[in-house]
């Protein structure tokens, strides 16, 4: 009677020989993929890119076969799939950048504006026709200044109308557009400037 051997097919039990990873690993890539991509057949991430594992870990599969093919990662770089096509584990598609750069190379709708050099209505975004605001982002001063011209008369006509001071949004007086200690200070303002003219 023959000796049953005790190692089952999914590799927990005695006499189980470890697959080495190579062997696991490039079942699972298609090189005929478009544009000479090598496309993992594998599991993927929620977020489209490949898994493999390695001693029980996970591990992203184009990173294992970026260090197969071009040695370790330096530290402080992250890779760039150049041609964007996240489950890509073709190293020559691969290259060892800074965080900043893969962001800057993205197709994030933030990224795609940074990168444009003109505003929507195609005025320039360069020297002093861009202005960064508070948040940060670039503002077209031109497109700003017509908005300023289109939109101010129609705002302060709108807070006079509802009864609100164009200036500190308190109650206002009726059709002045200003709260009564608005009023006052024009009329202050105006008194000296009467004054300084005699």
């Amino acid at each position: 009677m023959p000796k049953k051997n005790n190692s089952r097919v999914n590799g927990r039990g005695r006499g189980w020989r470890k697959t080495p990873v190579a062997d696991r690993f490039w079942p699972k890539v298609d090189k005929d993929g478009p544009g000479g991509c090598w496309l993992w057949t594998g599991r993927l991430t929620e977020q489209g890119y490949a898994r493999t594992s390695i001693n029980r870990i996970h591990v992203p599969a184009h990173r294992w076969s970026y260090e197969q093919s071009k040695g370790p990662i330096p530290d402080g770089l992250e890779l760039d799939h150049l041609c964007r096509v996240r489950h890509c584990v073709n190293p020559d598609h691969l290259e060892a950048v800074t965080h900043t750069e893969n962001v800057r190379r993205g197709m994030s709708p933030k990224v795609i504006l940074a990168r444009n050099n003109i505003c929507q209505n195609g005025h320039p975004l360069k020297g002093d026709n861009v202005k960064i605001d508070t948040r940060g982002f670039r503002r077209c001063r031109t497109c700003h200044r017509s908005w300023q011209r289109m939109d101010r008369p129609r705002m302060l006509a709108r807070k006079k109308a509802s009864g609100i001071c164009r200036r500190c949004s308190e109650p206002s007086a009726p059709d002045r557009g200003l709260c009564l200690r608005h009023l006052e200070v024009d009329r202050a303002a105006a008194a000296r400037k009467r004054e300084l003219r005699q």
